[in-house]
């Protein structure tokens, strides 16, 4: 949605551009996912567990990491939730939609 709204202010110099472009590449670097698709598929992997909530999920999806110890230090609310060798397994699976930074 961001691309083609940067394509149509692309010749434009105004502040309003400038603040475009910057909010463009700051997006660009959040974005984990290559494709909508990926996205979708992602979410619908932490959708299906029961017992994150959606702020946790989201905590989840940004920290972009398969790593179980960063995770549950990051967000210690998780800890009792999942075993390590369950978490383990979401991570990884969660990294496999994810695009390499």
């Amino acid at each position: 949605m961001l691309q083609s709204v940067k394509e149509k202010q692309q010749n434009s110099q105004s502040a309003q551009s400038q603040v475009l472009n910057q909010t463009f590449d700051y997006v660009k670097k959040l974005n984990n996912f290559e494709d909508k698709e990926a996205f979708s598929m992602a979410r619908e992997l932490l959708r299906e567990q029961e017992n994150l909530t959606e702020f946790e999920s989201a905590m989840l999806n940004n920290l972009n990491t398969d790593n179980v110890d960063e995770a549950k230090t990051l967000i210690p609310s998780i800890r009792d939730k999942f075993t390590d060798e369950e978490l383990e397994q979401l991570l990884g699976r969660l990294s496999d939609y994810q695009s390499e930074q």
